[in-house]
């Protein structure tokens, strides 16, 4: 690297020895940073520290804080979220709404609703729906919210069996929705087995994966079906009712969600990498 640099200087050189006008210097472009607040030394505990930090997140915010620093500010109130209690970080994003609407709001489009965005939460943006006047999305947002109970629904397995959800028993229950062929499909797929935790877990049955076809061409995810873990729970939902948005509102294919023993939602439309690091941490 160093010697590309000193190569592309010799060519500066070269050229303005050469008669070439030197360039004009260019103004450097001031930025202006949120100052985010740190928590005070006597203070351990990692959550209670995040949640400090939460809670006056946005005590410094000015107008003159440039949108480059501020969407670095904000992907990094996302990445806190992670260490502190939903309530403290939810009223913390609306505390830093309530500040500058006008800039908040596209941020938690990208960050928050974006279901590509790693950083993605659905109740965090739900609640930002309410704050704003959305009631309908508000409303969509808060399906199976992050520690209410899981929607019960019926699903079909290869061989014509109706099931429910809540029929399945197990500590952690994996709830995949996924399409056959689907590329990010099959990388998370491969992501779950590829975990010596998690795979040694599916394979006593205290973590179970159900994975279900919410679509119509039941001809290809038949023929998809063999691609699955064998010990996976594979069905297809044969009234359509998951595509309505009733009960579940699925934006996009995959979408993972992770269910504790009595089906409450732990977490919602989770990227992968936040699942696993979860559920090795606890089965480790």
């Amino acid at each position: 690297m160093k010697l590309k640099l000193i190569a592309l200087a010799l060519c500066v050189v070269a050229v303005a020895a050469c008669g070439g006008r030197a360039p004009k210097k260019q103004k450097a472009v001031k930025t202006v940073e949120l100052e985010v607040p740190v928590p005070p030394m006597m203070m351990e505990d990692p959550q209670e520290r995040s949640e400090f930090v939460l809670e006056h997140y946005w005590d410094n915010y000015k107008p003159e804080v440039d949108s480059v620093s501020l969407e670095q500010a904000f992907s990094n109130w996302c990445a806190l979220t992670q260490y502190a209690g939903r309530a403290v970080a939810t009223k913390s994003l609306l505390k830093g709404y309530d500040k500058a609407p006008e800039r908040i709001m596209p941020l938690a489009d990208k960050y928050l609703y974006d279901p590509n965005s790693p950083m993605r939460d659905e109740d965090f943006y739900g609640a930002l729906m309410a704050h704003t006047g959305n009631t309908e999305l508000a409303v969509l947002c808060a399906l199976n919210a992050v520690g209410t109970k899981a929607a019960d629904f019926e699903f079909e397995d290869a061989r014509g069996r109706r099931h429910r959800l809540y029929d399945i028993e197990a500590p952690f229950t994996i709830l995949f929705f996924s399409n056959p062929g689907c590329q990010a499909c099959k990388e998370i797929i491969d992501d779950l087995c590829d975990s010596p935790a998690i795979y040694a877990n599916m394979s006593t049955g205290a973590v179970q994966v159900l994975s279900i076809y919410i679509d119509e061409d039941l001809d290809a995810w038949r023929e998809y079906v063999p691609n699955y873990p064998k010990s996976w729970i594979v069905g297809f939902d044969p009234s359509f009712t998951l595509r309505t948005d009733d009960i579940y509102h699925i934006r996009a294919i995959p979408s993972v969600y992770l269910l504790g023993s009595d089906k409450t939602v732990i977490f919602k439309d989770v990227p992968t990498e936040r699942l696993i690091a979860y559920l090795e941490n606890i089965l480790l």
